[in-house]
Order: C-alpha cells, then structure tokens, then sequence
C-alpha cells in the first residue's frame, strides 16, 4: 500500500503550476494499492492510463473526498509560458465504491 496526505482545496484562484498558493485543507492521510496500468501511452503527447483504489479515512464526506482525491492526485505542475512544454498533465476520475472505497483512473498527457 502507498500512503499519501490528503488535501482539499478550500479556493481555487490560481493556474495549475501555482495551485499551491490555493489554500488547503488537509484531510488525513489516505492509503494507496499500486497503480495498473489499463493502457498503454501512444505517441509523445498520450501517456499511459492507470487505476488504484484509495481507502480515506473515516469521517471524511463523499463529496470531499472525491474532490480531495482529485485535488491531491490531479493537475499539472507546468509553470511554462508557451505551449510544446512537454510538461505531464494528470486527469483524474474518481468513483465511490463505499463509504471509504473509491477507484481512482488517472489518465496523462502531455503537452505538445
């Protein structure tokens, strides 16, 4: 299992790559399985796509927590100015199989 920090963001006013600067609130720490890879990247600009379950904490609300789960897991660090960066971009999907289970499909791109 791979343990993460779990965080939701409380305002959303900056680009990705400065998300950080958004304020957080942290959930707890939820428990991650090895992520499977259920497609392969095609190409420079399609990265592979992979699931895990998450097991979160309890106490934590069902829509916090998936909107924690793709908050945390999500999103871009890129910070570039022009396009063709080539900088990983994560989108995450999220879906409640009980009241602490959920699967997790990530799927990356790249920007070119």
């Amino acid at each position: 299992m791979i343990t993460a920090g779990l965080t939701l963001k409380t305002t959303r006013r900056y680009a990705p790559g400065y998300d950080h600067l958004d304020e957080s609130r942290y959930l707890g720490r939820m428990k991650l399985t090895k992520p499977r890879v259920v497609k392969e990247g095609r190409g420079h600009d399609q990265g592979p796509t992979f699931i895990q379950r998450a097991r979160l904490p309890a106490g934590v609300k069902t829509a916090d927590a998936v909107q924690a789960i793709i908050d945390t897991l999500g999103g871009s660090r890129c910070r570039h100015e022009h396009d063709c960066c080539g900088c990983a971009s994560r989108h995450v999907q999220v879906r409640v199989l009980g009241k602490r289970d959920f699967a997790v499909r990530t799927s990356i791109t790249f920007n070119y």
